[in-house]
């Protein structure tokens, strides 16, 4: 850390830090608490948004384990949000195609179907993007959303419809 960032985490942390040891075997609990640490650590020390957003999905797969579906769509669409404006500071090259996978299937998981094709067409249709394994990841995901849409009864994008 800079000497900011260190500033930063002893005026609104350390100061009032109980030490505690987060070594060994966690369970659900204190796996959470070491997240949530984590979460408030990279956010009080401005760290990337990436790594925020990767600590935010980290912490809805823990709900997920739990089966808490509340908790664990609260934290998907934080997640979401967060890799979002990743997107929008860092662009899209080649090497990004897992960024925008990442974001469809987020938006698929919180039932945002139809920002999902989006996302995914992204990956699909941009010529750019060679990521083979990505392409048919995003086509893959493409065909579950569709049946889902189908499922319920929703009206599919144009995209989506056969030619």
């Amino acid at each position: 850390m800079n000497d900011t960032q260190k500033k930063d985490f002893r005026e609104k942390i350390g100061n009032r830090w109980i030490k505690r040891d987060f070594g060994g075997k966690r369970n659900w609990d204190v796996a959470l608490e070491t997240y949530k640490l984590a979460l408030l650590c990279a956010q009080t020390i401005g760290d990337t948004e990436r790594i925020v957003a990767s600590i935010l999905h980290h912490i809805s797969w823990l709900h997920r384990y739990k089966g808490d579906e509340l908790q664990e769509r609260r934290f998907l669409t934080y997640c979401l949000e967060s890799y979002i404006r990743v997107y929008e500071l860092e662009g899209v090259g080649a090497n990004n195609a897992r960024l925008l996978y990442l974001i469809g299937e987020l938006n698929r998981r919180i039932g945002e179907f139809t920002n999902a094709v989006k996302w995914f067409a992204r990956v699909i249709n941009d010529k750019n993007i060679i990521d083979s394994a990505m392409i048919r990841a995003s086509r893959e995901q493409w065909a579950v959303l569709r049946e889902q849409m189908i499922a319920k009864q929703m009206e599919l994008p144009g995209e989506m419809n056969p030619a």
